[in-house]
């Protein structure tokens, strides 16, 4: 529901005496005094106003408003300014449960931002080929020592995580398992329809 029907308002034309009134009262008086007048939106004034090319003289009290609203946005962070929360290059943040380090300074947090296991790995063996992942080998993901680190291929990464490496019995009771944690969702989803 738009604001003109919620107050009764409607479309309506603007008349030549509409138009009369508002080139008069429009650059001197106060918008809520002229939507008193005529029975309009402080939108559709302004729109009207825009339309009709009246504009707003330009007051003591607006050139001071402009003036304090100026000296406001020069003492506003500028583009480019440094946060006075940055952190320096080497820095190490957690995010989700996983260490960071910050590698650069470009103002690009995806960019600047690096897992930090993957850069020790990186420091010391050089830059990780595609395919392949930097994983903990002890799960640990706090224990960043380089000894705790090993490079894999994406394959094998898979198949640690995978529930084919169980014996059957357990992959089959795994598959069972899943299937009826779905059946009951849906039942769950199609109870709360119901009600």
């Amino acid at each position: 529901m738009s604001k003109a029907s919620s107050l009764n308002l409607g479309k309506r034309r603007w008349t030549t005496e509409e138009d009369d009134l508002l080139r008069r009262l429009y650059p001197t008086s106060e918008i809520i005094a002229i939507c008193a007048a005529l029975g309009r939106t402080h939108a559709a004034i302004n729109v009207r106003a825009a339309l009709i090319g009246v504009k707003r003289v330009d007051s003591p009290e607006r050139r001071e408003s402009w003036r304090k609203h100026s000296a406001y946005m020069k003492q506003r962070r500028q583009k480019g300014m440094r946060n006075s929360t940055a952190l320096p290059i080497g820095s190490q943040a957690l995010h989700g449960g996983k260490a960071y380090r910050k590698v650069s300074d470009t103002g690009d947090s995806n960019v600047d931002w690096k897992l930090a296991h993957r850069v020790i790995w990186e420091e010391a063996h050089g830059p990780i080929p595609d395919g392949c992942v930097v994983v903990f080998r002890d799960g640990n993901q706090a224990n960043l020592e380089l000894g705790n680190l090993e490079l894999i291929t994406t394959a094998e990464k898979m198949r640690r995580h995978s529930i084919a490496r169980y014996p059957s019995d357990i992959h089959g009771a795994a598959v069972a398992l899943g299937r009826f944690k779905s059946k009951l969702k849906k039942l769950e989803a199609a109870d709360e329809e119901l009600e």
